[in-house]
C-alpha cells in the first residue's frame, strides 16, 4: 500500500463543529424517529414490558396472540412464548468450547486444570 492509498486527515472548521453540535443538541430534545416498518422480533422487543403486564394479571399466550392478530400481527401462542423467553430471559455468557459443565455448573475443562495442578 502505498501513500497514495492512505485516507487524507480531515480538518474541519469552528464553525463546522458548532453546527454539528447545534444540531445534535437540537436532536436530543426531538422524539426519537420510528422505523416505517418492523419485523416480529422487534415488535415483540417494543411491545414486551406491557405483555409481561398482560400475561402477569392472567392473560394466556393465546388471548395476547389473538389481540395482536386484531391489530394485524400474526404470531402464533408458541412463537409469541419463545420471543418473549427470549426477551425477557436473562443473557447468558457463551458456552465454554465444548460447552461440557458439571452438575454443579463447573465447566468440565476447568476440572481437568485443576486435577493436573494438583498432582
Amino acid at each position: 500500500m502505498g501513500t497514495a492509498d492512505r485516507r487524507k486527515v480531515q480538518v474541519f472548521s469552528s464553525e463546522i463543529v458548532e453546527d454539528a453540535r447545534m444540531l445534535l443538541t437540537q436532536k436530543t430534545s426531538e422524539p426519537v424517529p420510528q422505523p416505517d416498518s418492523f419485523m416480529i422480533g422487534a415488535v415483540i422487543r417494543t411491545l414486551l414490558p406491557l405483555l409481561v403486564e398482560l400475561r402477569r394479571k392472567g392473560y394466556s399466550l393465546n388471548m395476547l396472540a389473538h389481540v395482536l392478530e386484531e391489530k394485524g400481527v400474526r404470531i402464533s401462542s408458541t412463537a409469541l412464548s419463545g420471543y418473549m423467553a427470549k426477551l425477557s430471559g436473562p443473557v447468558e455468557e457463551s458456552p465454554v468450547r465444548g460447552g461440557h459443565v458439571t452438575e454443579d455448573h463447573t465447566p468440565r475443562h476447568m476440572l481437568r486444570k485443576h486435577a493436573d495442578n494438583s498432582q
